[in-house]
């Protein structure tokens, strides 16, 4: 008969409840002493299954959970082009109050 190790009661926990039923969760327990993060799934109160990670692979899992959230965003809009500096700097001289010509302003 094998045993199973009992880890320390984790002072860190976190729940996530399935959307489809919320008798569905899945608990992250953080054991900073053991290097490690526990994922376990639970129906009602009961634990179905665990998968301990080491700490030092949790980066690929934020990672993978970055990309997934990324791709499920909407497109937005690009952003407006950046004014040129001559742009920014006739701006800001209006914003001083002084006369700006323009000498390459074709049109007068």
């Amino acid at each position: 008969m094998v045993v199973a190790e009992k880890l320390t009661v984790p002072v860190a926990r976190t729940w996530f409840v399935d959307e489809r039923t919320p008798v569905r969760r899945m608990q992250v327990t953080r054991h900073p002493d053991r290097g490690l993060v526990v994922l376990s799934l639970w129906q009602t109160d009961q634990c179905t299954g665990t998968f301990r990670l080491a700490v030092r692979d949790a980066p690929g899992l934020v990672h993978a959970l970055v990309d997934g959230l990324a791709a499920a965003l909407p497109d937005r809009e690009p952003a407006p082009p950046r004014p040129s500096w001559l742009d920014r700097a006739r701006a800001r001289l209006r914003r001083g109050g002084a006369d700006v010509i323009d000498l390459f302003d074709h049109a007068r």
